[in-house]
């Protein structure tokens, strides 16, 4: 298991739940498959397509991408730099990737295409357990 969690979360705060839209997009566009079984609770297997979404540190050929496992939270909360200290916040709709290593050094095409479903911008970061 991994001590990083990469989490994808609404830039504002976002009162519709679309936990199920993002579920099916994330599926209709090849980048999750079967369910997955997670101590976060409902999970997928990601693809070989999602590093198509992700930059990393290294040359992935697919199975890292495979290795990761997504999770799309009704809510969440996560810490970010803030303008003083470390900041804690509370958003609907977040997509979380476990199991990587802190490789993924990139993310805003997942963020783009995530926008795309929702019609909501993301950002995201490193959350360390």
């Amino acid at each position: 298991m991994s001590d990083f969690i990469l989490k994808l979360w609404p830039k504002e705060q976002i009162k519709e739940n679309k936990r199920q839209l993002l579920e099916a997009e994330l599926k209709t566009n090849g980048l999750v498959s079967e369910p997955a079984t997670h101590w976060s609770g409902k999970a997928f297997h990601a693809t070989k397509e999602l590093r198509n979404y992700l930059d990393y540190d290294f040359e992935d050929d697919g199975q890292y991408s495979e290795s990761l496992i997504i999770c799309v939270f009704d809510n969440d909360y996560g810490i970010r730099d803030g303008e003083e200290d470390i900041e804690t916040f509370d958003r609907n709709n977040v997509v979380c990737i476990y199991e990587g290593d802190g490789s993924i050094s990139n993310w805003s095409k997942l963020a783009k295409i995530l926008e795309q479903i929702t019609g909501d911008e993301y950002e995201g970061g490193w959350e360390i357990l």
